[in-house]
C-alpha cells in the first residue's frame, strides 16, 4: 500500500504545484495588462489634426503616384486546367 500511496501523493502534489504555477502566471499576466493599459484620446467624428492630414495626404499621394497608369495583364484562359495541373505537380 504505501507505494500506491506515494504514487498518489506524488500525483496530487505535482498537479498542485502546475495549477498554482498557472494562477500565479495568470494574475502576473493580468496584471502586468493593467499596468500597461495605454490610456486612449476620445477623438471626435470627423475631425484630424495638422499631422494625422499630412500623413493621410502623403499616404494617398504614393498610393495614386505607384498605381496610376498601370495596366493589368490578363493571361487568355485556355487550357487552364493543364496548365493547373502542370503547376499543381511542380510543387510536389
Amino acid at each position: 500500500m504505501s507505494d500506491i500511496s506515494l504514487g498518489i501523493q506524488l500525483t496530487l502534489t505535482g498537479m498542485f504545484v502546475v495549477f498554482l504555477t498557472l494562477i500565479v502566471l495568470s494574475f502576473a499576466m493580468w496584471l502586468t495588462g493593467r499596468l500597461m493599459k495605454e490610456k486612449t484620446v476620445e477623438i471626435k467624428k470627423g475631425e484630424f489634426n495638422e499631422s494625422e492630414i499630412l500623413a493621410i495626404s502623403g499616404a494617398i499621394y504614393c498610393y495614386r503616384s505607384e498605381t496610376e497608369g498601370t495596366v493589368l495583364k490578363f493571361r487568355p484562359l485556355t487550357h487552364w486546367k493543364r496548365e493547373a495541373r502542370i503547376e499543381a505537380m511542380e510543387r510536389i
